[in-house]
Formats: C-alpha cells, structure tokens, sequence
C-alpha cells in the first residue's frame, strides 16, 4: 500500500500511519451524527455506491457503521475534513457538506485503489479556495453526458470552479431570448434545461460553474446569426479553425449594446455564480477605425482613439453585470 501514490491531490497535513488494518466489506453502511449532513445523505450514499462499484445503505450509528459521518465544530475550513481509518471503520468529520464531499473523494480513492486499507490519520484541506478546470465548447462542443463525466472527474479530484467557455468565434452554445438564430441543433448547444441540469449536477458535487462569453471580440457565431450587429453588415462564416478575426461588435449600435446586455441577462438567470467571465481579449480594432457608427460614438461621448471606446464598452458592461448582483 502506497497512501502516497493513491492520494491526489495529496492531503495538506499529510497521512498519520497507525497500527492496523482495515478491510471494507462489499456491502457498506454508512451513517450520520450531527444535524446538517442528512439532508445530503441519500446522495452522498448514491456517490458513495456508484463510485466505489459496491452497495451502499443508509445505517445507524449504533450499528457500528463502515463510514460514519461527523459534523465537527473544531475544522477551520469549510472544505476541510479528518479521516480516521481504523480496524472497525472509518470516521470522517467535517464542519459542512462541502467538507464531508471533499473527505469523500479521499476516501474513494483510498478504496479503489487499496484491498486493505492501512489504519491512518488524514486531515486535510485545500491550499487554494480556487480550483479550476476551464473547458472549451465553443471550439469543440462537448455533448451532455460527457461534460456531465468531466464535472465528475474534476470532483474526485477536489476542483471546485468549471470555468464554462461557453461561446466564441467557432460556436455560440447557449439561447438568448429574442436571438433564436444564435443556436441550432445541427451545430450543437445546450438547452435552458441543459444548463439548469449541469449547474445543479456541479453544486451538488462541490462546484461553481463560471460562464465565459467573450465581448467585443471573438463574435464570428454570434455576427454569422445577426450580421446587423457588425460594423460591415456581413456576411460571415463560422470559422472551423482557430485565429483572431478582425469582425467584431459594432459598439456605436444602440442595438448591438442591447445585444451584449441581453446576453448578460441570459447568464444572470442561468448561472448563480457570482461571477462571470466577459473576455476583453484579441480584438483587433480596424473595423471600428472606418465605421460611422463607432466614429459618431467616439464624438458623443469624447473620445480621440478607438481604445478608449474599448474601454467605454468594457466598463458599461461590466458595470451592468455588477447591476445585476454579479
């Protein structure tokens, strides 16, 4: 047995050896003391028996469970945890549910990848309050079932942040109400109830999912659907590779600003996070430089050079998205 490779990431406080043995049964019983972590219990007992690959039931403390489940006040860290593995079973405490799912995965892996468990002292807890995995859909569109198996995968290994790049040139993958053309079923997207599906999926698993939709640049999808919101009227083609494109939002359009905060109000009543992600990179300004909407623009509100409309741009809508409580 070799705690050191089956850990990962390895516990902060490192593994206490002790003396004995324990062997888990191929029927496990799991229970709870305390008053907050029963209301999770069905689903930590359905994780517990998809991913070890054996039964799980739902037990007493009086029966000298395989697993018991503290809730502990002396933890500092929310996500923290202690893993007792003794010869009768094991202890796991923690001070909330995030902490006993995260001591969870530790336990996962020590069983999957141990007959017998060496007896042990873990306590653990994360060196970052951040642990992301950001993924590309917009690039490559990733089905259900696999983004839902990905989310799965980042649990086990204790990442809490799925930084969702969920639009860009090469695909706009989410509806906006009043934009049907921005999705269709042939290049692939994810549904209202999708998304709703997916957030809810990652919370219970430990894991805030960040939306990204890059603005002003990076809009091939979304101006290939709505060219009008462009400062050359299109027409224009989803790109199938990768590169930075000279058409993006026409900023001096009243219609292309309600545009980007319509967008914004889509990722409000989707995503609970309280942040977003709104781009700001790769954006070549030649377009604006001989648009007469961006110019007039410019005038209004005082500017000499393009940037500075960029800057406008960003600040508007950021400061929009803080309206909105993000």
């Amino acid at each position: 047995m070799n705690y050191h490779r089956s850990l990962l990431p390895h516990p902060s406080d490192g593994i206490m050896i002790l003396k004995g043995s324990y062997i888990p049964p191929e029927v496990l019983t799991i229970a709870f003391r305390g008053s907050c972590f029963p209301v999770r219990a069905s689903f930590f007992r359905e994780y517990l028996e998809r991913f070890l690959g054996r039964k799980v039931i739902l037990g007493s403390e009086s029966e000298k469970p395989d697993l018991l489940i503290i809730e502990g006040k002396d933890l500092v860290d929310e996500e923290g945890y202690l893993l007792e593995v003794e010869t009768p079973g094991c202890r796991l405490t923690a001070t909330s549910w995030r902490g006993t799912f995260t001591g969870i995965q530790t336990y996962i892996q020590l069983v999957t990848s141990n007959r017998t468990l060496q007896c042990c002292r873990i306590a653990d807890s994360p060196a970052l309050s951040w642990r992301g995995l950001m993924l590309d859909v917009a690039r490559s569109f990733c089905p259900l079932e696999e983004l839902l198996g990905i989310i799965d995968i980042m649990a086990l290994y204790k990442l809490n942040v799925l930084h969702w790049h969920i639009s860009d040139d090469q695909g706009w993958r989410f509806p906006v109400d009043g934009y049907p053309a921005l999705v269709s079923e042939e290049r692939g997207y994810y549904s209202r109830n999708d998304i709703n599906y997916v957030v809810a999926y990652a919370e219970k698993r430990n894991i805030m999912i960040v939306p990204e939709v890059d603005m002003p640049g990076h809009m091939i999808a979304a101006l290939s659907a709505y060219p009008n919101l462009s400062c050359t009227g299109g027409s224009f083609v989803i790109p199938a590779g990768e590169g930075i494109f000279k058409d993006i939002l026409c900023v001096g359009k009243a219609d292309t600003i309600a545009f980007a905060k319509k967008v914004v109000d889509t990722l409000c009543s989707l995503f609970p996070s309280p942040y977003i992600h709104l781009g700001g990179d790769e954006i070549p300004l030649d377009r604006w430089t001989t648009c007469p909407d961006c110019q007039h623009r410019m005038q209004e509100l005082g500017y000499g050079e393009e940037k500075a409309l960029l800057g406008w741009f960003c600040n508007e809508i950021a400061a929009y998205a803080r309206e909105k409580g993000k």
